[in-house]
């Protein structure tokens, strides 16, 4: 059974009939006439928590707001774990390139923010870690367009060099472009038990997050809170192997919270 119609404060709707009125969430004719427009409750509750979203991430800082986006995107689809990750640079962690290329042995991104939660106790928010960009799903985000693995994400890369969580069975990766180059991207990660409980389509789950692309795309853009005003303009630092990135950009501050591997999609 569907969870019932959150009152809608974004939207309104017109009447065509007599006495033609635009009527609002607390008109008594609201409710069936949402109801007719949109059969789902649950996509139309998601749509209002999108925009309530919005608004309330163009008011924050910005390490809240890596922090409230990757945590708000695994809630409201229902993921267990949800990412942003961007390629790596010589001496900032706001990298937009990476080497060796994303795919192969010795590629790595940069996690700009990383949540995940179980649901049963395991919980947690990383930022800023480098982690393995081969054997796992985000080496395919080298193709420069959504990639979706709707079951059995665990079996088709179970040699992830990536120790997750959870028990990934579900993943979907949108990819963010500047000047024509796909630099960075983000996503959710279902576990088995998560994915068995998963009521939007695949259809709406892409739109809701391109519905968050251009906010996160800024925020990268801008700079993120790795990097000051300074920094941000200077001109981008030439490509260079990803063994001499600095220790201050490793892992270290995540292994503390899980292990000492590398942990990431």
């Amino acid at each position: 059974m569907e969870p019932d119609f959150i009152p809608r404060k974004s939207i309104c709707l017109g009447q065509p009939l007599p006495p033609n009125v635009v009527i609002h969430d607390s008109d008594p004719d609201f409710r069936p006439g949402m109801e007719r427009l949109y059969p789902s409750s649950v996509e139309s509750n998601i749509l209002e928590e999108l925009v309530i979203l919005k608004t309330k991430l163009r008011l924050l800082n910005n390490d809240d707001f890596w922090s409230f986006v990757s945590e708000r995107m695994a809630d409201l689809l229902g993921a267990q774990l949800s990412f942003i990750a961007k390629r790596i640079l010589v001496d900032e962690q706001d990298s937009a390139i990476e080497m060796p290329p994303i795919g192969e042995p010795g590629s790595c991104l940069m996690a700009s923010a990383w949540y995940y939660n179980d649901g049963k106790g395991i919980q947690g928010l990383e930022k800023g870690f480098k982690y393995h960009a081969y054997g796992c799903p985000c080496s395919y985000m080298r193709h420069d367009k959504v990639f979706v693995v709707p079951e059995k994400v665990s079996e088709m890369f179970a040699n992830n060099p990536n120790k997750l969580p959870i028990s990934a069975e579900a993943y979907i990766g949108i990819p963010l472009f500047a000047d024509g180059k796909c630099f960075a991207h983000f996503g959710v990660i279902w576990s088995v038990e998560g994915a068995s409980k998963r009521k939007l389509s695949w259809a709406f789950i892409e739109m809701f997050l391109h519905g968050l692309e251009d906010l996160i795309l800024e925020r990268l853009l801008q700079g993120s809170e790795f990097k000051d005003k300074e920094t941000a303009n200077r001109e981008l630092p030439r490509v260079i192997p990803h063994e001499i990135i600095t220790a201050a950009q490793s892992l270290q501050p995540y292994a503390k919270s899980l292990s000492h591997e590398l942990r990431t999609p």
